[in-house]
């Protein structure tokens, strides 16, 4: 028996509630919730765990590439946070901690991928895919629902944002996440169409998009950033010798946001074609291991820490952060 064939109840990769089969020769099961939600009809694979494709009786594999192949999934390896560790938190912290929603279907977690791999003028980003599922995974477990887009010009990037900073989930969510990965310059990310700087999208404005006055839904509320590309030509490494309230307030235009980008200003960002880049597959590894008890720029000090001990050419870098509290984000509940 392939995968996670055997179990009795799954979670919904859209909505993270458990939902149980009834039919155990069809790996095709519909999640109610989400289908209310969308007013669409929303099935999943049992096996792969992915929005489902093919036809909808199938008792081998859906149509997703990869589905059916491994014989055993592996296990999640997201470590859960205790409710001790939360509740002690809590306790002891709780007016230096950003409020967090319990775990249930009515929380509304998004988080933004746009990953940028194949370019009409550049040479495509080949393992970008292996980064792609590695974060979907990652915040999937966070329990974000992911919304992925692939291959975007600067205008479709910037239409993203917009799109995005009006979602009506983030009204009943507690944060979000947005993660750009495509070729990069100085100035911005590459759209696909870039030839010589002219379709490049400003990471400026992905600040601007979730403000304060644009993007009421998440006002108050950690956003995280995550980039992932190049920021110029030049090499990382030198030689050297050894040594909610409706009353009308003021609120500052930019607050509680968290920005990690892959390089330091005018350096590279380096990506395996098998692996996908260092800077995602860290992040990965580390939230992974340390999520239920650091805090987000705890975690990001541990993905500064493992390139300097490890890939001393690329030095990642906090920007623009602007969170006033601490971030936990309790896996798991």
């Amino acid at each position: 028996m392939t995968g996670n064939t055997a179990q009795r109840a799954m979670m919904c990769p859209g909505c993270q509630s458990y939902v149980e089969r009834v039919d155990k020769k069809n790996l095709c099961v519909r999640c109610t919730i989400c289908t209310s939600r969308t007013g669409c009809t929303y099935e999943f694979c049992w096996n792969c765990r992915r929005e489902w494709k093919g036809p909808v009786v199938s008792a081998l594999k859906c149509a997703n590439d990869g589905c059916g192949k491994q014989e055993v999934s592996p296990p999640n390896p997201l470590v859960l946070c205790q409710p001790e560790f939360k509740r002690d938190k809590l306790q002891k912290e709780k007016n230096d901690i950003y409020p967090m929603t319990d775990k249930s279907p009515t929380r509304k977690r998004l988080a933004l991928l746009i990953n940028n791999i194949e370019f009409q003028y550049s040479d495509d980003r080949v393992g970008a895919e292996k980064d792609e599922l590695s974060m979907e995974k990652l915040f999937e477990g966070l329990g974000y629902t992911v919304v992925t887009l692939r291959n975007l010009s600067a205008k479709g990037m910037d239409a993203a944002m917009q799109d995005f900073s009006q979602r009506e989930e983030h009204k009943l969510s507690d944060s979000c996440f947005v993660v750009f990965m495509s070729h990069g310059c100085a100035s911005g990310l590459n759209g696909i169409f870039d030839q010589e700087g002219d379709d490049v999208f400003s990471t400026n404005d992905i600040f601007k998009h979730l403000n304060t006055p644009n993007c009421a839904g998440l006002r108050d509320k950690p956003k995280i950033i995550l980039i992932q590309s190049c920021r110029g030509e030049d090499d990382g490494d030198v030689y050297v010798q050894d040594s909610g309230n409706q009353r009308l307030q003021t609120e500052h235009r930019e607050k509680d946001f968290c920005c990690l980008r892959s390089c330091t200003p005018d350096t590279v960002s380096y990506r395996n074609i098998e692996k996908g880049s260092v800077f995602i597959q860290d992040i990965v590894e580390i939230f992974n291991q340390h999520a239920h008890q650091d805090h987000i720029e705890e975690l990001f000090r541990k993905v500064l820490k493992k390139f300097k001990e490890t890939h001393r050419t690329q030095m990642p870098c906090k920007e623009r952060t602007t969170l006033s509290k601490r971030f936990y984000l309790f896996p798991g509940l």
